[in-house]
């Protein structure tokens, strides 16, 4: 029974190794036993040194490790600071930047305006040069095509003038300078008849005979209605049609429009008379004016003055710049290879002799009247090894292209036997 206790004890202490033993419980231990509870115990505490010793190691490692990570806090704070600072400066010269951009933007603004303001006056100024090439030119407006084969405009001219306006012809003769239809070139699928434009000697010609016809108000030609007006230049009729739908409001309101020259609206409001050059200007003015607002909702839309419609405009004013000139130049013949040496102050006889010694058929035909006479350029440079040309300027763009056609069938011209 005692040894069974024994053993139990010794199973008990084998099996709970964690349990330290009291004095009583030691001296019971046979020798074999304490030395083996004495390793055991030695085991126990070198299994916990090396525990303590590896959690040591672990802690250590982690220090280290928040040590490192501290440091790479620090390292990303300081460069998170430097980029806030680039940032920083960044914005500031993107500010700058920004309004130095603001400033080149308020002077290209004010560039632009001014700009405009010369295109403006340029467009102006060469509509003023069309209208006064043209101050002398009546427009007829609904005469058949081909009616000039059966008789000369000039004719039918006359023909009007007796049937319409028979006091204007018998107080002075209306002298014609030249006459001709626009475009020069019919185009068959035109459902209208081209214009018929007539250029007169006299403006106060031009003036009585479009006051006789806003009088009479139908004006015919074989019975037919026509048209007789002012022969504006294209510029000016676009600047004038611009005004048309307002025109019509206006009129069915009872505001008296008219349209005065060269482009100018003017009607009645409140007891006195207004006029404007341009829509912007009447868009400015309706702005205290609600019931006009109302009137003309639509008909003052801003314009969009975009890079492609300037550059637009620009290419209409070289177009029109360089038609104008072609029709300052449309009645002249340029002579070329004639000496410079040749009768330099005779140049008018000298191709009146041309004429004769080429055309002697058209001599008899054409009025040979020359207008004007020149060489061209002005001033002779000695080191110019070809003689100047000859501008020879006729009355009548028909001489011009009559003469023209002979020249291109004779194929060659000469002058005292010598080509030119």
């Amino acid at each position: 029974m005692g040894r069974q206790k024994g053993n139990s004890q010794r199973k008990a202490k084998e099996e709970s190794p964690e349990r330290e033993l009291n004095e009583l419980e030691a001296s019971s231990l046979t020798e074999k036993e304490f030395r083996v509870f004495v390793i055991r115990m030695f085991k126990r505490m070198d299994d916990k040194y090396t525990q303590l010793n590896e959690n040591y190691k672990e802690l250590n490692e982690n220090v280290t490790n928040m040590k490192r990570n501290q440091e790479a806090m620090k390292n990303d704070i300081a460069a998170i600071k430097n980029t806030m600072e680039g940032l920083k400066s960044r914005v500031e010269e993107a500010e700058d930047h920004i309004s130095e951009l603001e400033d080149k933007v308020g002077k290209n603004t004010q560039t632009q305006q001014q700009l405009e303001r010369r295109l403006k006056k340029q467009e102006e100024s060469l509509r003023e040069l069309w209208d006064n090439t043209k101050r002398n030119n009546i427009r007829i407006i609904g005469i058949k095509e081909g009616e000039e084969e059966k008789q000369e405009i000039q004719n039918m001219l006359e023909e009007i003038m007796t049937g319409n306006f028979p006091d204007i012809g018998k107080k002075k003769t209306i002298q014609v300078q030249e006459v001709h239809r626009v475009p020069n070139k019919l185009n068959p699928k035109r459902p209208t008849p081209r214009h018929i434009i007539i250029k007169l000697t006299n403006t106060n010609d031009k003036a009585r005979i479009l006051k006789a016809a806003r009088e009479r108000q139908k004006v015919t030609y074989k019975g037919s209605p026509i048209r007789i007006s002012t022969d504006f230049s294209t510029e000016t009729h676009q600047a004038r049609r611009e005004w048309n739908e307002i025109y019509k409001v206006m009129q069915n309101k009872g505001l008296n429009p008219r349209i005065l020259y060269p482009a100018r609206l003017s009607f009645k409001i409140e007891g006195g008379i207004r006029s404007f050059t341009d829509k912007k200007g009447l868009r400015e003015f309706i702005t205290t004016k609600p019931a006009m607002q109302e009137m003309l909702k639509g008909l003052l839309s801003k314009e969009q003055s975009t890079g492609k419609a300037k550059r637009k405009r620009i290419q209409k004013v070289e177009d029109s710049v360089r038609s104008l000139g072609d029709n300052f130049k449309r009645t002249k013949i340029r002579i070329m290879g004639v000496p410079e040496e040749e009768r330099e102050q005779d140049t008018e006889n000298l191709f009146e002799e041309i004429m004769t010694e080429n055309f002697p058929h058209l001599v008899k035909e054409i009025d040979l009247q020359v207008q004007e006479a020149h060489r061209t350029p002005n001033k002779r440079n000695p080191k110019r090894t070809t003689p100047r040309h000859i501008i020879i300027k006729m009355p009548r763009a028909k001489d011009k292209e009559r003469i023209l056609k002979a020249a291109r069938e004779k194929q060659l011209v000469t002058y005292n036997g010598a080509p030119i």
